[in-house]
């Protein structure tokens, strides 16, 4: 007997029941409680609260179920031990999946904010958005395999090594990339301006990238 329920009672559908029960009465509480939030962050001046309010939404909805599982686990009889390891598990890969799309769609909210601020964003936000979700989801993946019990040292090392035979391989590439970092941080030049290269070529900046920077010279090349 599970918490001591007739036997009658079959488990297969107590935990499907328990299980819908909890998630659907959590929805409805995080629809009651987000529309309340809303009607009061619609009258403030920032919009910090609009972005971590929609990035708590699907992590929020990923937690109910995560929570559901917790629950259900107490309705497993002593002997199911397998069963509440595999609860467990999900538990775990829930719960970091939902702190990493927190994280992911957190931090691209304030990168699209303030590249209307920032003048490095405007003109990097995408690629800055690119970069965080790719670190993210990376480190993300790596914690779900750690706690699913596979060792993630051969593949932080394959990393590196992978890293460098790419680096090597792309140093051109990469040789103008960080040039144009420098440039978009550093700000020597801006759009707009007028500049000569020691090789020769002069014009107008129109465009100011992290690999690239465009200029239109005076026979609007």
């Amino acid at each position: 007997r599970a918490l001591g329920m007739p036997a009658s009672i079959s488990l297969w559908i107590i935990v499907p029941a328990v299980f819908v029960l909890w998630v659907l009465f959590f929805f409805m509480i995080k629809k009651i409680v987000f529309a309340v939030i809303k009607k009061f962050v619609a009258g403030t001046k920032t919009r910090l609260d609009d972005i971590l309010l929609d990035a708590l939404d699907l992590p929020l909805q990923l937690m109910i179920y995560a929570t559901g599982i917790l629950v259900v686990q107490n309705f497993i009889p002593m002997g199911g031990v397998d069963i509440m390891k595999y609860l467990l598990g999900g538990f775990k890969v829930v719960t970091i999946l939902a702190g990493v799309l927190f994280i992911d769609k957190f931090l691209r909210g304030l990168v699209t904010l303030y590249a209307e601020k920032v003048e490095i964003l405007k003109t990097s936000g995408s690629i800055a958005q690119g970069v965080i979700r790719i670190v993210i989801i990376g480190l993300g993946a790596l914690v779900v395999l750690d706690s699913t019990g596979i060792s993630i040292t051969p593949i932080i090392a394959s990393l590196g090594i992978g890293s460098l035979a790419v680096a090597l391989a792309l140093q051109p590439t990469l040789e103008n990339f960080f040039s144009g970092v420098q440039l978009v941080a550093d700000k020597p030049i801006q759009i707009g301006q007028f500049i000569k290269l020691d090789t020769g070529e002069e014009g107008t900046v129109t465009k100011i990238g992290w690999r690239s920077t465009w200029i239109c010279q005076p026979n609007n090349n």
